[in-house]
């Protein structure tokens, strides 16, 4: 076995490999940093919400939140559009009034989702789990629900949407 220095250098870790092996804990970690800061934006975001002294509107616009699990998360009133949630866990999130016009959830998992009037126009949501979700007076003009699972149903309480 050898010791090699963790790829991240301000983690201070080592990771045990033999020759060869690579290591996969500073993708992991990375992915780890990257939820606990989006953590702690949407806990602004909730204290904005509740009308709380020190909350504010976060505007995740253009981030990139691709592969989090965000499951139940509170996005209401968000502004997302053009954000990356390519593969992003978002089952049971709040997703209420949130913009998401150009945004990227290509594979996400919506399933039980709340999109309520919530704008996905431009919106890539290519093999997306939307299962349960609930798409009422939601703006889908030119989303793309290819390979999507999806209830028609939901899709016809949405608006200007077409069944994939």
């Amino acid at each position: 076995m050898i010791m090699t220095e963790d790829i991240h250098a301000n983690s201070g870790k080592t990771a045990e490999t033999r020759p060869g092996q690579t290591t996969f804990a500073p993708l992991a970690d990375g992915l780890r940093q990257r939820e606990v800061r989006i953590r702690e934006r949407l806990a602004v975001h909730h204290h904005w919400l509740a009308g709380d002294e020190g909350g504010e509107r976060v505007d995740f616009s253009h981030e990139n939140l691709s592969g989090l699990p965000l499951r139940g998360a509170n996005f209401q009133d968000a502004p997302l559009s053009g954000a990356n949630l390519e593969g992003a866990d978002l089952s049971g999130a709040n997703l209420t009034n949130a913009n998401l016009s150009g945004a990227s959830l290509a594979n996400a998992n919506l399933r039980g989702a709340v999109l309520v009037n919530a704008d996905l126009s431009d919106a890539d949501l290519r093999g997306a789990d939307l299962s349960g979700a609930d798409l009422s007076f939601a703006d889908c003009w030119r989303a793309n629900f290819k390979g999507s699972r999806i209830d028609p149903a939901a899709l016809h309480r949405a608006l200007q949407c077409e069944t994939p």
